[in-house]
């Protein structure tokens, strides 16, 4: 059971056969999303404003991820205030200290949060991004259970387009795709974002693709009866 197309191309040039072989994506605790969480209740929950517009990261802070292209283009689009969660702590320290030496005040850097409080935080953002590098060595071959949860949150995401992403989400359909290599490009998008009011109708497509085809129980229901059908 191969978690990306990109990955069962590389076992079949190993000798798999395709028989032998099912791409199924990661997915999401449907008890964990079963609803779309409000905005605003979120929000109040949290202590963030009602009046920043967030653009928002939960994910791994390690090197390989490059997190100071968050923090550029931060600099670049000040109108959203970027909250970035995740770790390990000493990342977290090394990316605070980079935001105090630029001043920089739109910039939220806040460690590890407990995972039964990450559909909150993500509910309380207008935009998930959700971003990488050529770094990442899985990168060609994963399949980031952040997109999954960001799909089920029904907010708009920005995601960088490395080609198992794109597997699963469509540029201007369900998601904004963002060059990898280029940090204007994701400023770019975040500037149309900032300055088109009608693009919720990419979150409520990512949402009703997550929940369609997705969630665990869907993945577990699609490896038995693939397995049923071989016996």
């Amino acid at each position: 059971i191969c978690i990306s197309h990109n990955l069962k191309k590389f076992w079949k040039q190993l000798g798999i056969t395709n028989e032998k072989l099912l791409t199924l994506h990661d997915g999401f605790s449907s008890q964990l999303f079963n609803r779309l969480e409000n905005r605003t209740i979120s929000r109040n929950k949290l202590g963030i404003s009602l009046k920043s517009r967030i653009a928002m990261y939960i994910g791994s802070l390690y090197p390989d991820r490059e997190i100071e292209k968050i923090i550029n283009v931060a600099q670049k689009v000040p109108e959203f205030e970027y909250y970035i969660i995740g770790g390990p702590e000493k990342y977290r320290k090394y990316y605070l200290e980079m935001t105090n030496d630029l001043s920089l005040k739109n910039v939220k850097i806040l460690g590890h949060i407990p995972y039964k409080k990450v559909p909150k935080y993500l509910a309380s953002a207008d935009i998930l991004l959700a971003l990488w590098s050529n770094k990442v060595p899985t990168m060609n071959f994963c399949s980031p259970l952040k997109i999954f949860e960001y799909m089920a949150s029904g907010r708009i995401i920005l995601a960088h387009s490395f080609i198992t992403i794109k597997e699963v989400l469509e540029d201007n359909v369900d998601s904004l795709l963002v060059d990898p290599n280029s940090e204007d490009d994701l400023a770019r998008k975040l500037e149309l974002i900032s300055g088109n009011s009608n693009m919720e109708f990419l979150a409520k497509n990512a949402r009703k693709k997550a929940i369609k085809n997705y969630s665990w129980n869907s993945r577990v229901r699609k490896i038995i009866s693939q397995i049923s059908s071989t016996n």
